[in-house]
């Protein structure tokens, strides 16, 4: 049954194979290449993530765009095996009546599903695992030049340096599977996987800073932080709330009172004001629990899919 599985998506398997060898290919030499420039220009330094005086220097480097495209290009990689790999998976042989000799044989339907999707899905999470571990590479000796200057939480840093591409890649190739069965035509599968996609992309990226509890630190008007810690750093922290708080402990977040005035820490004190405070989640201690808890989410809707997938292959492909 693996022999035919692999022989009905050799195509697939050699695309994939192209892929990995040409994106890990580009990836090596734009590593090796960069590691030259930082050394011949005295960069190195920057490179760390709480270097400073270093965003001349950023502004100028050479290889920021480039690694800019090559994370748009891996954040739509789980989407387009989805799209190509998966979706296709079963919709073009229900599509085609062929899904019947398959169904004469001895082998289950259910080990029919299982047998081509493992030897679909195996070789796609090993293609994005490899080009994730050498684009984090890439970017993590960028460092501060780089697209990471923009916070690790960043929606394309966030994606291209964690494992929740992984997640995205099963829970996509899951949803086109699904999809493919339901609807028997492969078109229509692949347009609903990009839908779902989407939708649940979206969804994950508005809930992300409300699945841990987030960071706290307060401290006195003109003074130093008291409680917390100190305030998040925008290179490897999540922003996500800051404000006033009264003598009775009541926050504030957009109090305008005092827009224009030059002693603001005065007028703030008048309006009733004792201290300033701010939430975020914090880049080294919430950032692979996100990473973690975002990808289990994600595997849990593709196991879900697959239940779906297999009680509609028992019971309604006929």
């Amino acid at each position: 049954m693996i022999w035919v599985a692999w022989r009905q998506q050799r195509w697939q398997f050699v695309s994939m194979a192209a892929v990995l060898v040409l994106g890990g290919a580009a990836l090596l030499f734009t590593q090796l290449s960069m590691m030259n420039y930082l050394t011949e220009n005295g960069l190195t330094g920057c490179t760390l993530p709480d270097a400073t005086g270093c965003t001349g220097h950023a502004s100028d480097f050479e290889y920021y765009d480039l690694l800019k495209n090559y994370e748009l290009a891996f954040l739509a990689l789980p989407l387009v095996l989805g799209l190509f790999c998966g979706a296709p998976m079963f919709a073009k042989e229900l599509e085609s009546g062929t899904y019947v000799l398959a169904l004469t044989q001895s082998v289950s339907r259910r080990r029919w599903l299982f047998t081509k999707l493992l030897v679909g899905v195996v070789p796609a999470l090993v293609v994005v695992g490899v080009l994730q571990l050498l684009l984090a590479w890439c970017l993590t000796t960028a460092g501060q030049l780089g697209p990471l200057l923009e916070g690790t939480f960043k929606s394309v840093n966030y994606g291209s340096i964690g494992v929740v591409s992984l997640g995205y890649t099963v829970f996509t190739f899951s949803l086109g599977v699904l999809f493919g069965l339901i609807t028997r035509r492969t078109v229509t599968a692949m347009a609903m996987t990009l839908g779902g996609f989407v939708a649940v992309r979206v969804a994950l990226e508005n809930v992300r800073q409300y699945i841990v509890p987030a960071q706290f630190a307060e401290r006195p008007l003109g003074g130093e932080a008291t409680v917390g810690g100190p305030w998040p750093r925008a290179s490897v922290d999540l922003w996500i709330e800051d404000g006033l708080i009264k003598a009775d402990g009541t926050r504030v977040t957009d109090f305008k009172g005092c827009y224009g005035v030059s002693d603001t820490a005065a007028c703030y004190r008048e309006a009733g004001f004792t201290k300033t405070y701010r939430e975020w989640l914090s880049g080294s201690q919430d950032y692979w629990t996100l990473q973690v808890i975002e990808s289990g989410i994600l595997l849990g809707l593709g196991v879900a899919l697959l239940v779906v997938a297999a009680y509609w292959m028992r019971h309604r492909v006929q």
